[in-house]
């Protein structure tokens, strides 16, 4: 903040850094080159030493920035809802379909799979 009062009033500081956790600065000043300009802010802050600054100018993100990740985010979910889905469905697979068909009639699985759960006729394996 000393760097840049040496600016004067030319230089005004909307939002000072407040803590080492959001050191984010934000000025507004009129550019008259070359004795102001952004790169003259930026080399007085820089040459500070105490605690050294790596400088560079924010650019917020813009509306199509923001749509590409929430994009990406939804179409991470909808991976990992067909993953589940997948991993999901094969034992329903096996147990449901190839089990019944390939085992022997007298087999105490098959029985126990195909037995009615509750009531009605819907067997475990549905």
């Amino acid at each position: 903040m000393a760097a840049i009062a040496k600016f004067g009033t030319s230089v005004k500081v909307i939002k000072p850094i407040a803590t080492m956790t959001d050191p984010v600065i934000t000025l507004v000043y009129y550019p008259a080159p070359p004795a102001l300009s952004i790169r003259g802010i930026m080399a007085a802050i820089a040459a500070t030493s105490s605690p050294p600054f790596k400088i560079t100018v924010h650019h917020p993100p813009i509306i199509e920035e923001l749509n590409r990740q929430t994009k990406l985010r939804e179409g991470r979910r909808l991976l990992y809802r067909l993953i589940f889905a997948i991993v999901a469905a094969i034992p329903t697979l096996i147990l449901g379909v190839v089990c019944p068909l390939l085992v022997k009639d007298g087999n105490p699985i098959k029985a126990y799979l195909l037995e009615p759960m509750w009531a009605g006729n819907v067997s475990r394996v549905e």
